[in-house]
């Protein structure tokens, strides 16, 4: 168990740096406003930037965490369903993971919905 956590780890540095750098560039692409309609060449090109930004960035990474999310889902609930509820002589290792897993539902929240606000800024 202490392996698999450690390579959880890993991994999960790995998309949180990934996701932090994209972060910010969706968050500095979304902000600006989208040229007006007279303006097809502007506005072609912006679009082409938001949907680049979609598939090869956010998109992606999204689809990672709620992959791994996913795929840790089954071995977090045997671990709650087996386990015992116990504030002082607890398993720490059990502990970890679930800690990790309620972790990676935040970064997965947190990713689906710049995701969101991607695919919206594309719709306006």
């Amino acid at each position: 168990m202490a392996d698999f956590l450690s390579a959880i780890s890993v991994l999960l540095v790995f998309l949180t740096f990934l996701l932090t750098i994209i972060e910010k560039e969706v968050s500095d692409t979304c902000s600006r406003r989208k040229p007006e309609i007279e303006q097809k060449q502007s506005r072609i090109q912006f679009n082409t930037e938001l949907r680049k930004l979609l598939f090869l960035k956010i998109g992606p990474v999204t689809l990672i965490y709620c992959i791994t999310f996913y795929s840790l889902l089954p071995k977090t609930v045997h671990i709650i369903i087996t386990s015992s509820f116990n504030l002082w002589n607890f398993n720490e290792l059990n502990t970890i993971f679930i800690f990790i897993e309620m972790g990676l539902l935040g970064l997965t929240i947190y990713s689906i919905s710049k995701l969101v606000q991607v695919i919206n800024k594309i719709s306006e």
